[in-house]
């Protein structure tokens, strides 16, 4: 449909004069190898149920050449348009991708559609559009919720139609997490059957029973636990007698219609009471799950779980592009069958001008740093003051948690923060010299688990608990490669948000930059410098001897520390006392930022206001509570 040799040169001429970049023949390659990928899709002779991953490098224009590529179908294909739908990770860059393909095409072509343009766009009209671009939180939903419900299967054929049939090529940028995950803990369903009144009781007596006893077998599994100390993951079997498995969805829907918990919250409080509401109407979807599919035990987080998953792709869903540039470090693809994976021409980047500074024997999981975060963030913020100048620009990527108290300080180099599941393809930081590895992305245990089942089939006891066990096509334990794997796409996809991402000349090389990454004393860290090395050729490795002496450093004014915690908080509200504590605010300052949180004109304020979130007070004297509606950026 579009020449690849074409398609070639208007990109060739867009990387060169639109973006100021260096094109080179190893570029062109990359290029042609996209557009040849795409034009197979285009015109339909592929095979529809396959889904093509391409490795594109970071900083090879592949967002960029599916935005040229978009443009040019219309000149091309006229009335044989094949119809695009392309899937990207914020609300922020959907709208960004429609309005360069306009832009390029001098005709509104594309369009977005998320949770900010439902009210000006109708579901309905998307398949008169040629180019569709949506949210993976989006095509997650719609996957999760196809087939589940006659309603819902339309939903998805408005995303996929175009015109009198299907769209032919579904572009996703970066990867989907394919796989949906179902827990059960003991406490959480303790909280939702103490909620289901005597009326609810009485019309659903099955269901009633059903979460009855699946508390009632976690809390042997607990007293169990903590006699015997087991912690092992095992298979069960079917929890309840078979033929008697309730559907839960009419319970669900009433629970959602009837219960209020304004007994125990101000009466005014509506946003605690919706976030209670979606709480326990996902405790109960997630039981649903549970006891329809295979079931294993797990002790996680402090306490027993049960635990499913399934893949989120139907057999009637067809196939897609996958452009993610460390796909050759994601295990998931070996897993997942209708991947066919290409690597990529070689010699498109060359990372010499990078130095990966390492410092091992750190702790750098969630939790002990959520707990250190004051200690660890002061300690982190006088080392780097004391070996980088002040016209330094930094990125440190960290937990959700420790962000905010990163942002409490004040360093002598300008500094950016982001944080785990909230940087992926994001262009925010691609002006900074040095990014900073604070802490790594450890998934929960059961989710190496629950990715090998939903792909493969559930597995024995054995398998859950003995590594040995788990050697599949020549992976030794399959869950840690999972597990490993992971970590490191999601380091090299953090590290390259920064201006290494940018290419300088026609060897592929990028401007100098520093790289900071803290490692445990653990196997993992080797294999994660692997992956690194393996990603990014060329890149050079220095011993980094990080001091964790205790140093001096500037404490900010708080606001933007402040403003950074009201955007990671979750759905829901949070009490400023919890919010004091955790930045370390004196009473002073914390008065002080309330004072701006009320006022219209301040900028706290506006920021609250840009992602749904104000304070509120039940009076002098009494609890006062931030409160956020929704979460900027995803949908």
């Amino acid at each position: 449909m579009i020449d690849p040799r074409e398609f070639t040169n208007e990109m060739e001429k867009y990387w060169s004069r639109k973006l100021g970049n260096v094109p080179s023949e190893a570029l062109r390659k990359v290029w042609f190898q996209q557009a040849k990928v795409f034009g197979r899709y285009a015109i339909g002779i592929t095979h529809r149920d396959e889904w093509t991953v391409l490795q594109p490098p970071t900083g090879s224009g592949k967002t960029q050449g599916t935005i040229v590529y978009c443009s040019m179908l219309p000149k091309v294909a006229g009335d044989s348009h094949p119809g695009v739908l392309i899937v990207t990770r914020l609300k922020t860059d959907a709208d960004q991708i429609a309005e360069q393909i306009n832009a390029l095409s001098e005709e509104k072509q594309a369009v977005a559609y998320h949770s900010g343009t439902k009210d000006r766009l109708k579901i309905t009209d998307l398949k008169k559009h040629p180019v569709l671009v949506i949210t993976h939180r989006a095509y997650e939903l719609a996957l999760d919720l196809l087939g589940q419900d006659g309603r819902i299967q339309q939903t998805w054929s408005f995303f996929y139609d175009w015109k009198d049939k299907n769209r032919r090529l579904v572009v996703i940028d970066e990867a989907l997490d394919i796989v949906e995950h179902s827990q059960a803990a003991l406490e959480g369903l303790r909280q939702t059957e103490a909620t289901l009144s005597q009326s609810i009781r009485k019309r659903f007596p099955v269901e009633v029973q059903c979460l009855n006893e699946v508390v009632d077998i976690l809390d042997s599994y607990e007293k169990r636990t903590r006699k015997e100390k087991v912690k092992e993951h095992r298979i069960l079997e079917s929890l309840i007698k078979e033929g008697t498995v309730p559907d839960f969805t009419a319970l669900r829907q009433i629970m959602r219609e009837e219960i209020r918990y304004d007994q125990l919250l101000c009466k005014t409080d509506n946003l605690e009471q919706q976030r209670l509401r979606e709480l326990h109407d996902s405790r109960i979807r997630d039981l649903n799950n549970i006891i329809k599919s295979w079931i294993y035990y797990a002790h996680t987080e402090y306490q027993p779980t049960l635990n499913t998953a399934r893949l989120l792709v139907p057999d009637n869903v067809q196939g897609a592009v996958v452009l993610d540039a460390t796909a050759s470090s994601n295990v998931l693809y070996d897993l997942f069958k209708p991947a066919e994976v290409i690597s990529p021409p070689p010699g498109s980047r060359n990372y010499q001008n990078v130095t990966l500074h390492v410092s091992r024997g750190h702790k750098v999981g969630k939790r002990f740093m959520k707990n250190k975060a004051k200690e660890l963030s002061r300690e982190l913020i006088g080392e780097l003051n004391e070996r980088l100048g002040e016209n330094r620009k930094v990125f440190i990527c960290t937990h959700k948690d420790v962000e905010p108290v990163l942002d409490s300080y004040e360093p002598r180099f300008s500094l950016m923060t982001g944080h785990w599941g909230a940087v992926d393809g994001s262009n925010d930081y691609r002006d900074c010299d040095t990014a900073v590895i604070f802490g790594l992305p450890y998934r929960p245990n059961t989710w190496s688990a629950n990715v090998f089942m939903a792909l493969e089939g559930p597995q024995a006891t054995e398998w859950l608990q003995e590594s040995d066990k788990r050697s599949w096509k020549g992976y030794e334990d399959i869950r840690k490669s999972l597990k490993n794997g992971q970590i490191i796409t999601s380091i090299i996809q953090a590290i390259n948000r920064v201006r290494c991402r940018k290419v300088t000349d026609p060897e592929g090389n990028c401007p100098d930059t520093d790289i900071y990454l803290m490692l445990p004393d653990d196997g993992i860290a080797e294999e994660i410098l692997e992956g690194i090395k393996k990603e990014m050729p060329w890149i050079k490795t220095r011993e980094w001897n990080f001091s964790s002496a205790r140093r001096q450093v500037k404490r900010s004014n708080h606001e933007s520390a402040l403003s950074k915690f009201i955007i990671n908080m979750n759905i829901g509200r949070q009490a400023i006392s919890i919010v004091k504590r955790t930045l370390g605010m004196s009473n002073a300052t914390c008065e002080r930022l309330i004072s701006r949180m009320k006022d219209e004109r301040s900028d706290l304020y506006k920021a609250m206001t840009k992602v749904g979130a104000k304070y509120i007070s039940e009076g002098p004297g009494k609890r006062a509570f931030i409160t956020k509606e929704w979460i900027q950026g995803l949908n």
